[in-house]
């Protein structure tokens, strides 16, 4: 008898039981000839059967397997598991490896058709669903599954992208060599499918970190550069394959073919590879700050951190239950509504810090405006940072990227002007409503664009007003303004002084304090309050005469502003007083004066012998400074001695107490900072005694001699 397919439109009995189809029957194949490896399934009719075994303790390891050498009772068993429905979980691996290697044989190197191709491929899918699990089955049916649909279905192949376990079979291959081959321009998704295929493919560990975002910003990027898709040039070699049993013990050499025509191999097309790596590494360089903050951070991972970072490009498909709610809260509390920084904190569902850093507080407010809200105080516009307890707004702005596009430079200066103005107002300790309505003057008569920049001034003003700014925060602003930025500046000081009435020393001193920090001496400041606006100064700096001021003021006010000269005096004397007692307590001879207003200034000293300070006066000078660095007293004292200082006279007199003056002037001013608000040095001219900071030093003097 010869072996005989036994095809699924026919069954094999023995004994008169049914055992099925799809089995190879007849005479064993001599031992050692090829047909034995082909034909291993071959169920040999003259061959004794036994009883089956469902017991047996042999181990079952799915290992190659022949009939013939199988005992009689396992004969049995094996077609006893034939008969059945052959999906039992008792059926044993070694029986399926048997039974599938006929099925595998008839595929691949017997002669059957498409359609007999095709009722195998779908019994052997069918048997993979019930023992591919198996670990020892597992590869086996995926090698002849792959190679088995390449060659029955390869026009309806679809290649897709999916992620790190990108499908690098052989279908993929016949999919990309038959786009190739038609000329079709390849999209976003097939273009990442092949990169990811290809064994040319780099990866970092930016991809493992980003495995959502990278596909949507490669296929963003694409869109960009190939709006059209690409296409590629097919290369001339066609697609060959060597198939290795994955059940049995045979070779096959496969052509591919669609509708006739030949699959061209793309194995060798690098150079497309090459173009989808780089948009690939384009990507990835764009992910990379979201990859190092999972990897960094991946217990305080939150929404909004990771919102931000994504590319803007992508950001609408971001999925965060958290920004939209976020949105929501945030367009309640617009525009007049105040919160504590604990309170937005809580509304991030961030894990809160026991101190709020500068930085973390600029992250927080760039990434709001990213959503669309600004935060008052606004440390990008030199605002110190709120305390967890301390009341903040928000405002709706213009959704931004580049976060300057959102605090204009108008938008600056307005910020500027009104915290000056506030500066200057709250002098007087309450808010009557003649300021009030100057300081909306103010911020009416900035020229900003759209309204989401009139309501970050209004919601600054409104901050301001509640939180009374300080010197520190405009200093740097009026240093580097421009001539028309100054006199903007001086009229906003003009129209908040005139609101106040000018009666109190304290606002003559605040309107010194800002133009003297503009260039101006007090001269020019009484020239403005008298005449109740911006007076031109002559260009050799002489003021303008009184008279001359007076007759202006009359011609274009009417009615003028007279000044306190009682109350200036005070001051005067008062300033003169604080100089006196800081020079009696430290050591001073007494000479320098520190009037507000008067450039008085000594020749440096060129002795080289230190100043003795008596051990009483040195331990009072430790208190004084205390938190001070030891080293930096002696300076300072030497420094409080005048008012104005050149450049080369601060770093002499810090050469002579071994230190570097730069350096010394920043651990000065940061400890003045740190302890009364304000720096005790300022850049001026050369440098110049900051008033404030003096009296609160005196006082301070003051407090520890009672």
């Amino acid at each position: 008898m010869s072996i005989e397919w036994i095809s699924s439109e026919h069954s094999l009995f023995l004994d008169d039981k049914e055992i099925g189809s799809m089995v190879y029957v007849g005479d064993t194949p001599k031992k050692g000839s090829s047909e034995e490896l082909y034909y291993n399934s071959c169920i040999d009719i003259t061959l004794p059967i036994g009883k089956p075994d469902f017991k047996s303790d042999k181990l079952d390891y799915g290992e190659f397997l022949k009939y013939r050498d199988l005992t009689p009772d396992e004969r049995a068993t094996y077609l006893h598991w034939l008969a059945s429905p052959r999906k039992s979980k008792q059926g044993r691996s070694d029986f399926v490896r048997l039974y599938v290697s006929g099925l595998e044989y008839r595929f691949f190197k017997d002669d059957s058709d498409i359609k007999e191709k095709r009722e195998i491929y779908k019994e052997v899918q069918r048997l993979s669903r019930y023992y591919g699990g198996r670990i020892y089955l597992r590869s086996s049916f995926s090698g002849f599954l792959d190679t088995a649909k390449a060659m029955i279905s390869p026009s309806n192949y679809s290649l897709q992208f999916r992620g790190y376990n990108a499908d690098r079979s052989l279908a993929a291959t016949i999919a990309i060599g038959r786009i190739v081959a038609d000329g079709t321009p390849l999209t976003a998704e097939q273009s990442l499918a092949w990169w990811r295929w290809s064994p040319q493919s780099r990866l970092g560990r930016t991809y493992y970190a980003c495995e959502e975002e990278f596909p949507l910003l490669y296929k963003h990027l694409f869109n960009e550069k190939y709006p059209n898709g690409i296409v590629v040039e097919p290369p001339t070699e066609n697609l060959m394959d060597r198939y290795s049993a994955n059940f049995g013990r045979f070779g096959a050499r496969i052509k591919f073919e669609v509708n006739g025509k030949p699959i061209p191999d793309i194995s060798d097309l690098k150079d497309a590879v090459e173009i989808f790596q780089s948009i690939v590494d384009e990507a990835m360089g764009s992910l990379k700050k979201l990859g190092q903050y999972r990897y960094r951070k991946p217990k305080l991972q939150n929404a909004l951190d990771e919102f931000t970072l994504v590319p803007a490009s992508i950001r609408a498909k971001f999925h965060s239950f958290l920004i939209p709610e976020l949105k929501r809260w945030l367009k309640a509390k617009t525009p007049n509504s105040r919160f504590t920084i604990k309170r937005l904190f809580e509304e991030l569902q961030y894990k809160a810090p026991k101190t709020l850093t500068l930085t973390r507080y600029k992250d927080i407010c760039d990434a709001l405006t990213k959503l669309g809200f600004g935060l008052t105080p606004d440390p990008r516009v030199a605002n110190p940072c709120p305390k967890f307890d301390e009341k903040i707004l928000v405002f709706r702005v213009q959704p931004s990227e580049n976060h300057t596009i959102a605090i204009s430079d108008k938008l600056l200066a307005g910020i500027m002007e009104i915290s000056i103005g506030v500066f200057i107002a709250k002098t007087i300790g309450k808010m009557t409503p003649s300021i009030t309505k100057a300081l909306e003057q103010v911020v009416r008569r900035q020229k900003l664009t759209g309204d989401f920049e009139r309501g970050a001034l209004t919601a600054n003003l409104k901050w301001f007003l509640k939180n009374p700014p300080k010197e520190s925060g405009f200093r740097k602003y009026l240093k580097k303004a421009d001539e028309r930025q100054k006199k903007s500046v001086r009229q906003t000081v003009i129209t908040i002084a005139r609101a106040t009435g000018v009666t109190d020393s304290k606002v003559i001193a605040r309107v010194e304090q800002v133009y003297n920090l503009i260039g101006l001496d007090s001269v020019a400041a009484y020239s403005d309050l008298h005449a109740g606006q911006v007076v031109d100064q002559p260009k050799s700096g002489k003021p303008i005469a009184s008279v001359d001021a007076s007759k202006k003021a009359k011609s274009r006010q009417g009615k003028r502003v007279k000044l306190d000269d009682k109350k200036i005096k005070v001051l005067s004397k008062e300033t003169t007083e604080v100089s006196k007692l800081l020079n009696e307590v430290f050591g001073g001879d007494g000479s320098a004066r520190m009037e507000p207003g008067v450039n008085k200034t000594r020749k440096a000293t060129s002795t080289r012998t230190k100043r003795r300070v008596p051990k009483k006066k040195s331990s009072l000078a430790k208190s004084v400074f205390k938190g001070l660095e030891t080293e930096h007293i002696p300076l300072t004292l030497e420094l409080l001695s005048k008012v104005r200082w050149t450049e080369k006279q601060v770093a002499k007199l810090a050469a002579k107490h071994s230190l570097m003056w730069q350096g010394s002037l920043e651990v000065i001013n940061e400890w003045a900072f740190d302890t009364f608000g304000s720096e005790l040095i300022e850049e001026y001219d050369g440098y110049q005694m900051n008033a404030d900071t003096v009296r609160e030093i005196s006082k301070r003097v003051q407090e520890l001699k009672r």
